[in-house]
């Protein structure tokens, strides 16, 4: 019998980690590497994220082959977990299991009592394994997984967090007959896009809004400016003003909301953005019909008061005569207003994730 093993990575595993991922997805026509510039920065230790946290890169080989790969993580906001992220693994149950018995032990080392999987350091890095749609290519932002994945980690789990994002066709999204009595109020948030001129500006708006909006949703913890700002300026050469929208009152933020064009439809299968997808996309103007309303935050005293439905507006009107369809992040079920606002404004459901909580044992 072939022995598997689990181990921290050394560098001389690092070639092997990217390569398993391109491996497990070799001839996948769905995949769209969303996450292999994320690993590249973390196994060179950049990412603002690792100076206040533990996060470190873990192999499983059989045989000296490398199997699996993921980064174990404790996040300093979100000491009482421990994070399995950015998981890849080859089809076979007893290679997750060895991984999960390491992780196990590394978790016992420090005193905690849950191992959470689907959590990549940060929401913003992604949330949630792929759980429906594996014959579909994600919209950007998605990280693909094979079904085996969520059959491999679901026995093991005390707790599921079902995720779920929507999907419409723009044209159908009733914004052009909303009574006179809803667009005066609505007419009372200003909206501006973000300053790229001044854009830690924007970006430290974002983050005090994020923290208010998100404080008590699960898996939120407190965002840093540094590691959003990391984030942005990575995505900038994308970016145009209008992708992030600000909700104003008396001239104070309250609300926003992200979005992007599917930058996915400019990759081929297992392509990654860069140069190439940004020269098809700002020069050549390659066409995407969809975009992908990837964020709304909204502080506590503004919810349920217009600011996300007058950001909603706007982002609609920028969009009708662009592009085809809408597809939404993915939403928790107890985020009541997003969900009822986001199921009044769109068609179907789109796509399923979940998130896994494994308690250990003493």
């Amino acid at each position: 019998m072939e022995k598997i093993i689990a181990r921290r990575a050394e560098k001389s595993d690092y070639r092997e980690i990217i390569g398993l991922r391109k491996k497990i997805y070799a001839g996948n026509p769905y995949y769209r590497d969303n996450q292999t510039r994320t690993v590249k920065a973390l196994l060179k230790g950049k990412m603002a994220i690792q100076k206040s946290s533990e996060i470190f890169p873990v192999v499983v080989e059989k045989s000296g082959r490398v199997v699996s790969s993921a980064f174990l993580a404790v996040i300093d906001r979100m000491k009482e977990m421990l994070q399995i992220a950015f998981l890849e693994m080859e089809e076979e149950q007893e290679i997750f299991d060895t991984l999960l018995d390491f992780a196990k032990e590394e978790a016992r080392k420090r005193g905690l009592k849950t191992i959470i999987i689907g959590l990549n350091l940060n929401v913003l890095y992604g949330l949630g394994l792929l759980a429906s749609d594996y014959d579909k290519v994600l919209r950007i932002g998605g990280a693909y997984n094979p079904k085996y994945y969520i059959d491999y980690i679901r026995p093991h789990a005390t707790r599921v967090k079902s995720l779920t994002s929507f999907f419409t066709r723009i044209d159908r999204i009733a914004m052009d007959d909303l009574s006179e009595g809803i667009l005066k109020r609505l007419s009372s948030f200003e909206i501006r896009p973000m300053n790229f001129s001044n854009i830690a500006e924007s970006v430290e708006a974002y983050t005090k809004i994020t923290n208010a909006a998100f404080e008590h949703h699960d898996y939120c913890y407190e965002a840093r400016q540094d590691e959003n700002m990391e984030l942005f300026m990575d995505f900038k050469p994308f970016l145009k003003l209008e992708n992030l929208l600000f909700a104003y009152k008396d001239n104070k933020p309250v609300a926003f909301v992200l979005w992007y064009p599917d930058f996915n439809q400019l990759l081929g299968a297992g392509e990654e953005l860069g140069f190439k997808s940004l020269i098809q996309y700002k020069i050549f103007g390659k066409n995407i019909d969809t975009i992908k309303l990837t964020e709304i935050g909204v502080v506590p005293e503004y919810q349920r008061k217009g600011a996300i439905l007058a950001l909603f507006k706007h982002c609609y009107e920028l969009n009708k005569n662009r592009y085809q369809y809408l597809e939404s992040g993915w939403i928790m079920p107890e985020n009541i207003a997003s969900m009822s606002i986001t199921k009044k404004l769109t068609e179907q459901e789109s796509k399923q994730y979940e998130v896994f909580e494994i308690d250990i044992d003493e």
